[in-house]
């Protein structure tokens, strides 16, 4: 249910591979909304993706993408991504909306590369390195947002989440991460899509947690852009 999101670029070409996303439903990806629109271009153009499914590297073309309208800065960064084809693999388990995982065993992972400036904030995008995950538990909200709010000024909010290393020690995803699944091993066996990697302060920097975007927050969103878009494909009025 894990993909790539790979870019062909209207100047550079063929870029391959610029973040992760999670497939949801058979025909949507959710990804950060940051991949597809950033300081350096904003290409929310379906023809220009891909996502690729591995291990056995099959391809789909994307139909639509929908970023979401109050997208801005490190507030709401999520996007959704229709495949032209449903894709043949599992979706992963989705959260009940409001549902908390504070203190619950998860893991992140992605096609990273393994190091970054260590004092610069960073959005999770990069050439990717071999895919790897990362144990990691979900933090409190307050430490988090004091962390951020202090050294960076950017305010966190409900549709944020936070998770670290044992002890906010030296472990996070780091540069190729981002859109990828932060996942969580709940009670009942099943592991669960907590968050989608958005930012952090460098590649694990020890007592800065790494923040994703918030799948419980945003549970009613990603229903209404689906129902929207596959209703208007049903009555002939998709664009």
């Amino acid at each position: 249910m894990q993909v790539s999101l790979q870019l062909l670029h209207p100047g550079m070409g063929y870029v391959g591979h610029i973040c992760g996303g999670v497939l949801i439903h058979q025909s949507w990806v959710v990804t950060a909304a940051h991949c597809i629109k950033n300081e350096k271009y904003a290409l929310p153009i379906s023809h220009l993706w891909s996502v690729q499914f591995g291990p056995e590297l099959k391809r789909f073309a994307i139909k639509e993408i929908v970023i979401h309208e109050m997208f801005a800065g490190y507030n709401h960064d999520i996007a959704l991504v229709q495949l032209s084809n449903p894709a043949p693999y599992v979706p992963v388990c989705l959260p009940k909306s409001g549902q908390g995982f504070q203190g619950i065993r998860c893991v992140a992972s992605g096609w990273s590369t393994t190091s970054a400036a260590p004092t610069t904030l960073t959005r999770r995008m990069g050439i990717p390195g071999p895919r790897a995950h990362v144990h990691l538990s979900v933090v409190s909200s307050s430490v988090c947002r004091n962390r951020y709010l202090s050294a960076y000024n950017i305010t966190l909010n409900a549709g944020h989440l936070c998770a670290a290393g044992k002890g906010l020690l030296t472990s996070g995803t780091c540069l190729g991460d981002s859109g990828g699944p932060l996942q969580c091993n709940m009670a009942d066996g099943r592991w669960y899509l907590a968050g989608i990697t958005a930012f952090g302060s460098g590649c694990g920097r020890p007592g800065y947690p790494d923040v994703y975007t918030r799948l419980a927050y945003y549970l009613p969103w990603i229903k209404v852009q689906i129902k929207k878009h596959e209703s208007a494909e049903k009555s002939g009025n998709y664009l």
